[in-house]
């Protein structure tokens, strides 16, 4: 029998000038940070101000998750310069309202612009009419 392998990863997506993240599954605390990490560096490195999460696969983001966000790894980000944030969002509700959760009022404690797609194309398309 085959099962699926569910990875969590990252990269520099150069052509549209963004780093991306890619969440699988359940994914836990640990490894979403060191994912999450990984995107900060890239952000840092490049100087990027935009990034997409494609969560579209995502079954929840823990508690735990959640909370390292918004105390740790969105004032990070706010720091680097990060200001057009893209969500690919998940098929399953409760990964959606996890997300949702965890972004409630990062727009406006950290002057981010946040949308959500239902596609990594038309995040890529919104991200791209932002300098």
């Amino acid at each position: 029998m085959k099962t699926e392998q569910k990875i969590s990863s990252c990269y520099d997506d150069v052509a549209t000038k963004c780093a991306i993240g890619y969440f699988h599954g359940c994914v836990k605390h640990d490894d979403f940070v060191i994912v999450a990490n990984k995107l900060l560096d890239i952000i840092g490195k490049n100087k990027y101000q935009k990034q997409i999460n494609d969560v579209s696969k995502m079954d929840i983001l823990a508690m735990q998750t959640q909370l390292y966000l918004k105390k740790e790894w969105f004032p990070t980000a706010k720091k680097l310069g990060l200001k057009y944030f893209a969500f690919v969002v998940s098929e399953n509700d409760y990964g959606k309202l996890s997300t949702e959760n965890a972004n409630r009022g990062a727009s406006q404690e950290f002057d981010m612009e946040i949308q959500y797609f239902n596609s990594i194309v038309t995040a890529r398309m919104w991200l791209n009419t932002k300098k």
